[in-house]
């Protein structure tokens, strides 16, 4: 059987998603603005093996994800616990994007295909805070699995699969000003806060 270039695949299912969108009438007139992505986000998302797009059992339409969540926390030498959270995204456009619903996590990655969780996790840290070392798993992970409608594609529904890691990182690679993660198309900004007492980091 004759292989199917890629660029053709790629045709075929960029087509097949927005079918499916007008057929379950995802309103995407607002996506692009706001907090919302586009529909070309979407797209490459799908297509890098990100995420699904289903139709369920019941006629739904979902976006499905596995996604490894990080909460990491810093002690200083007199003991204070600071947590880094994901302050705000600010785009090329101008628009600026608060993550309040990220505050209880300091990061999120989506797990790409052939990645188990804990390896999409330390990749993000590397990619997003540009740390490789001096930081450290605590404990074992846990799962937890939720329905919501993702603020990054209003209209569609999201199924997550989250892997919950805490993390610890020491003073080599903590910077107290953050960090802070520069893409073609928006600047992601990440800062510490300060916690009362280590379980309220969590």
């Amino acid at each position: 059987m004759e292989n199917i270039p890629k660029e053709h695949q790629d045709e075929s299912e960029r087509f097949r998603i927005t079918q499916l969108l007008k057929k379950h009438e995802v309103d995407i007139f607002s996506w692009g603005s706001y907090e919302a992505k586009t529909v070309e986000h979407l797209i490459s998302e799908v297509l890098s093996g990100e995420s699904q797009l289903l139709e369920t059992d019941q006629g739904e339409l979902l976006r499905v994800l596995e996604v490894a969540d990080g909460t990491i926390t810093y002690t200083d030498s007199l003991g204070a616990v600071y947590k880094l959270t994901e302050d705000r995204q600010e785009f090329a456009d101008g628009r600026v994007r608060k993550r309040e619903h990220l505050k209880d996590i300091s990061l999120a990655e989506k797990v790409a295909p052939g990645e188990d969780p804990k390896q999409a996790l330390l990749r993000g840290i590397d990619e997003e805070l540009g740390i490789t070392g001096d930081i450290y798993i605590v404990g074992n992970p846990t799962l937890d699995e939720k329905q919501v409608e993702s603020p990054s594609f209003p209209g569609l529904k999201t199924q997550y699969r989250v892997h919950k890691y805490k993390l610890v990182i020491g003073s080599d690679s903590f910077n107290p000003d953050g960090y802070k993660e520069q893409q073609s198309d928006k600047t992601t900004y990440f800062i510490w806060d300060y916690c009362y007492s280590k379980p309220d980091c969590y």
